[in-house]
């Protein structure tokens, strides 16, 4: 047994190396790692990460949502895009579960938070060569060419992945930095070692130049400060988004077109058009579960010239115009059920493991509110990462301790 939760462990974490430079690692650890671990919990009949009293809150939504996305697809107007879409979405339950189990001792959380932080700033090193040299060491990615000046993109290609991944790990590594020293063997890292990490991170969000990330990341700071009731940090927030709109280039604030409009504002205003479009005529069923780039055209009354056969990029209005409104319920009900439990948890217990949980609570927080402008939700290896941070903080709540809290 011992022997199977090393080799489960290693393979969550090549998974999560994965995630930052290739799709093809990923999809080999997930295939072996979960098909690994799908025999172990049989063998064992422990089927506990299945289900629990202390967890049914979010468990409950998050299976009526995939019961609803695999019955919607009996309406799908498009079958084959409708089973690649049934498996991908398949695929990230699997994470969640997977990695809630695999990272349910402490032990095992230690050492993938180990790999987490190595991985973490292996991509910090390699993103700022590609910016002052031109080219990222993994994969041999340039940036890419933006009027506001070179976009960063790491070894991920796309600086919205970048922008993603660093979203989601900055706040846990800024958290991290104000717990206690953390020991590994007789090493002990420094808290500074953590805040100059989430401050080059944060720099490198800036360098993606996506306005999307920094709106999503500012509006999640936001978010929770106002839970917490620092009202002069909120002031000194607000204070410096806007000191810092002054300071940006010309062509990160406003994007033109060729018509003098702001491109990025106009263009979603039509992307979200034909959304609405689209779940106005489906809306209890949607179209079929990944179907939306080769549905929408049917149902888009506007037709208009711009950024055709596009995603929504709005991954909330995309989700019900896939699989309906009461799908986009039930995940919505399982996102505010799995953060009211991590805050009640976060407000007892250990101050330091409290910290660490708020941290990865804001990157998820984060990825959510950066979805209602893009298209995370629906891109393979940033929606896979969102799952695999979030089942390593059900992992938290399932922590023996945690759990008879929450109980």
């Amino acid at each position: 047994m011992n022997l199977m939760n090393r080799v489960l462990l290693v393979g969550l974490c090549v998974l999560w190396a994965g995630l930052t430079f290739s799709q093809a690692c990923v999809e080999i650890a997930f295939c072996a790692t979960f098909g690994l671990w799908l025999l172990w919990i049989i063998s064992k009949h422990d089927f506990g990460v299945l289900w629990s009293e202390s967890a049914k809150a979010y468990l409950v939504p998050l299976y009526g949502y995939m019961l609803l996305v695999i019955l919607t697809s009996f309406m799908t107007e498009h079958p084959p895009q409708t089973l690649r879409g049934l498996l991908k979405v398949g695929q990230q339950i699997a994470i969640f579960f997977l990695t809630a189990d695999i990272l349910k001792t402490e032990k095992n959380r230690k050492t993938f938070e180990f790999v987490f932080l190595i991985v973490f700033f292996v991509v910090l090193f390699d993103v700022l060569v590609q910016y002052f040299w031109g080219q990222d060491l993994i994969r041999g990615f340039r940036g890419v060419d933006a009027s506001a000046g070179i976009r960063v993109t790491g070894s991920f290609k796309n600086y919205g992945f970048l922008a993603v991944f660093l979203m989601l790990t900055i706040p846990v590594v800024f958290m991290w930095g104000y717990r206690k020293p953390w020991r590994i063997g007789k090493w002990v890292l420094p808290s500074w070692l953590y805040l100059f990490g989430a401050a080059c991170g944060t720099v490198l969000i800036y360098l993606t130049r996506s306005r999307g990330a920094m709106l999503a990341c500012a509006a999640g700071i936001v978010l929770f400060v106002l839970l917490a009731r620092k009202w002069k940090i909120l002031v000194g927030i607000l204070v410096l988004g806007g000191l810092s709109l002054l300071v940006m280039p010309k062509g990160m604030v406003i994007h033109l077109d060729i018509e003098g409009k702001e491109q990025s504002m106009v263009e979603r205003f039509y992307l979200w058009e034909r959304a609405l479009q689209v779940i106005k005529a489906k809306p209890l069923t949607g179209t079929g579960i990944n179907t939306y780039a080769v549905s929408h055209q049917k149902y888009d009354k506007t037709q208009s010239w711009r950024v055709r056969n596009y995603y929504a990029h709005n991954g909330y209005l995309q989700m019900a115009a896939e699989t309906g409104l009461p799908s986009l319920f039930l995940f919505l009900v399982f996102v505010l059920t799995f953060f009211w439990r991590a805050h009640q948890a976060s407000r007892r217990g250990d101050p330091n493991e409290a910290l660490a949980g708020l941290g990865i609570a804001l990157g998820l927080v984060n990825f959510l509110f950066f979805a209602a402008l893009d298209t995370s939700l629906h891109n393979p290896l940033p929606v896979m990462t969102f799952w695999l941070v979030a089942g390593w903080q059900y992992a938290r709540l399932r922590d023996v301790t945690t759990t008879a809290i929450l109980s």
